[in-house]
């Protein structure tokens, strides 16, 4: 992410050794947040702050982009078609082929698929307070 563009967080994409800075096509929505790469790198899930809400969006490093589902935090399975995210506390997979939508679990969020497929990481609970916020002063 970089706010190079306008200001706001907005999609780029670079080299590995940090060369060739490009800019991700689109302005659209607030602000631009937690992108991944496709498991064969043809696209990347992107997560995009509207007036409305946050939503999932598809993007190419060619600027292509193309709305998902509403939701947050994507993560793209093994299989390089579905995505797991999360809406309402609930952690959520959608085929990107099909549009189809699943429950994958009603308390959670941040969900992080493995590499292989075989574990899907996520929080569950509360986050946690600033303990600053809660310290008494004597």
């Amino acid at each position: 992410m970089s706010t190079r563009t306008d200001g706001m967080a907005r999609l780029h994409i670079m080299n590995a050794d940090g060369s060739d800075v490009s800019f991700v096509g689109s302005a659209l929505g607030i602000a631009h947040s937690n992108p991944g790469w496709a498991p064969d790198g043809s696209r990347l899930a992107v997560q995009v702050t509207m007036d409305d809400g946050e939503y999932i969006f598809l993007a190419t490093p060619e600027g292509g982009w193309g709305r998902v589902k509403g939701g947050a935090s994507p993560s793209w399975a093994s299989n390089g078609d579905d995505i797991f995210f999360a809406r309402n506390d609930s952690i959520l997979l959608a085929s990107t082929s099909s549009g189809s939508l699943g429950l994958v679990l009603p308390d959670g969020t941040a969900p992080r698929a493995s590499p292989d497929g075989r574990w899907l990481s996520f929080v569950r609970g509360a986050y946690p307070l600033n303990p600053r916020s809660t310290r008494s002063i004597s």
